[in-house]
């Protein structure tokens, strides 16, 4: 089992690659498995150094998100969206994240074929409690079944531990974010949100972002996510392969932000010296000039 990843489990394999940013949170697999999303940085070149500026969230290769399309939903927009309980409580105005559909039909089909029940409770619960912010908040489809209990505890351990990680490491630098709420307008602190959704959106650009070192920054990047409460974060226009997740919001001037967001690697610069083997040879020219030659009368 993976100690890197939130959905690592005795049935499921996560991926070996450990980027330290994202340790204890989510594999590169599984964002992109269920989420449709992978880890991109900017990286620029001048003569004496390279620049980078990231990671931040991008579609997957070859794969993109329509507007009004929720990539990471809330409880109650993805219980009525796979399971409705009538016309009136799906929003057909919203579209849920087509990678988290075909996931879940996957798991389905382990269910039916393979008797995986374990790895398919554990993993759609767990998708539907990552908007919680406390602990007494997770709860199962089927909240009275006794035979859930050991499954509820095991979620809400596996949760708090994700959430200790991210409070000691970037959750000092939330308060310093807000987002804008959509649907009232109204101005969201990061801090205020589930710690797994304070982190995915850390991982993301704002519209008004401002960082000290603007060169590394990166500019011209246009508003494509919001949050709407009751539905999750979801697609304001097309999100087209390996344009960034700019998410409605504003950063103030953050300087641990910066740090680890930006690195620059010098160069290592050859100086060219010339010695005195390649001057030119002033004792001496070639077709030196004559007083017999016709150019100097």
């Amino acid at each position: 089992m993976s100690s890197n990843c939130i959905f690592s489990c005795n049935e499921v394999k996560c991926s070996s690659e450990n980027l330290y940013s994202f340790q204890s949170i989510i594999c590169i697999s599984h964002l992109k498995e269920i989420f449709g999303l992978k880890i991109f940085a900017f990286k620029s070149e001048t003569e004496t150094a390279t620049e980078q500026c990231g990671p931040f969230l991008t579609p997957d290769d070859h794969y993109s998100f329509a507007p009004n399309t929720v990539i990471f939903p809330e409880k109650s927009f993805l219980d009525s969206y796979l399971i409705p309980e009538s016309e009136t409580d799906f929003n057909y105005k919203f579209t849920l994240n087509s990678r988290l559909q075909t996931y879940y039909r996957n798991l389905q089909m382990q269910r039916c074929y393979f008797k995986d029940l374990k790895t398919y409770k554990y993993h759609y619960e767990l998708i539907r409690n990552l908007f919680e912010t406390d602990y007494d908040k997770i709860t199962l489809t089927n909240d009275a079944d006794t035979s859930n209990i050991e499954l509820k505890k095991h979620i809400q351990d596996r949760i708090s531990k994700m959430n200790h990680w991210i409070k000691n490491e970037p959750y000092k630098n939330f308060k310093n974010i807000t987002i804008k709420r959509n649907n009232d307008n109204i101005d969201v602190n990061l801090s205020t949100l589930s710690p797994f959704i304070g982190f995915i959106l850390y991982n993301t650009i704002f519209d008004k972002c401002f960082l000290p070192h603007k060169s590394i920054a990166p500019l011209m990047c246009y508003a494509n996510v919001g949050y709407i409460e009751g539905i999750g974060l979801t697609t304001v226009q097309e999100v087209k392969n390996n344009i960034p997740l700019v998410v409605i919001g504003e950063m103030k001037n953050i300087f641990a932000y910066v740090q680890q967001k930006t690195h620059i690697e010098p160069k290592q610069v050859v100086i060219n010296r010339v010695t005195s083997k390649i001057f030119p040879d002033t004792n001496r020219s070639l077709n030196v000039l004559s007083t017999n030659d016709r150019y100097c009368r």
